[in-house]
């Protein structure tokens, strides 16, 4: 067992930085696809910004850092900053993650983008279905 993190800001343009030092506890979610911020860079060592830096520029890093209780070091990877537009974001903990395919939350938040709480409560649901045995933890933002 161990401790991870998920943290965003998302600015005025809706430029989301996230910080994430666990294993995919982190989801982009579109009419395309579902993608873990960062994955890319993870497997291939590439930078992890997609997008712009926002409106608090280089300070992001130390700004999330400081959630962590500084001085901590962050690895590149750990901090992706990407643009939200009408994505949903989701946060959530193993005991969804690791029960639920990715293609099947996306499924679920699609359904039900019209209610997030409803979205919530069906991956919930879902993850309890599938034999979850961990804790539960879902947060969603939509903000298109």
């Amino acid at each position: 067992m161990s401790t991870r993190l998920s943290a965003c800001m998302i600015d005025d343009a809706l430029q989301c930085t996230v910080l994430d030092t666990g294993e995919g506890s982190m989801y982009i979610i579109d009419e395309d696809g579902i993608q873990v911020p960062g994955e890319r860079a993870r497997r291939t060592g590439a930078g992890s910004r997609t997008g712009g830096q926002g409106q608090w520029g280089d300070n992001c890093q130390e700004i999330l850092s400081h959630t962590l209780g500084a001085p901590r070091v962050l690895r590149e990877d750990d901090i992706t900053t990407i643009g939200l537009g009408d994505s949903f974001l989701l946060l959530n903990s193993d005991g969804l993650h690791d029960f639920v395919k990715k293609e099947k939350i996306r499924e679920i938040v699609m359904q039900n983008q019209e209610n997030l709480e409803a979205a919530c409560q069906a991956l919930i649901h879902q993850a309890l279905e599938d034999g979850s045995d961990h804790t539960i933890s879902v947060i969603l933002i939509g903000v298109g």
